[in-house]
């Protein structure tokens, strides 16, 4: 994440948020790849839980948290493309 000062003095941030993975020869890239500008009502972050291997697919579980709510989300993460497949909703102020 980096942060600015704005001209009025309000804090300003820019994050990036993708995926990144180990190819089959040991090379990391990166994909699936978002970046926005938030400022301090716009915070969230997402933390891997675990990962989970079924039939060949790979599922990412992930803990998001927002300014004032947060979920968990289980994403289907393929080579190409990352699907939200369940999210469920903790609810928040």
């Amino acid at each position: 994440m980096r942060s600015a000062k704005r001209s009025n003095a309000s804090l300003l941030s820019l994050k990036v948020r993708g995926w990144v993975r180990l190819d089959s020869s040991g090379r990391t890239s990166a994909f699936a790849l978002f970046g926005s500008v938030f400022d301090d009502e716009g915070t969230w972050s997402v933390t891997p839980l675990a990962i989970v291997r079924v039939a060949g697919r790979v599922f990412w579980i992930t803990a998001v948290s927002r300014y004032e709510s947060s979920s968990f989300v289980i994403r289907d993460v393929s080579p190409s493309a990352i699907r939200d497949v369940l999210t469920s909703d903790n609810g928040g102020c």
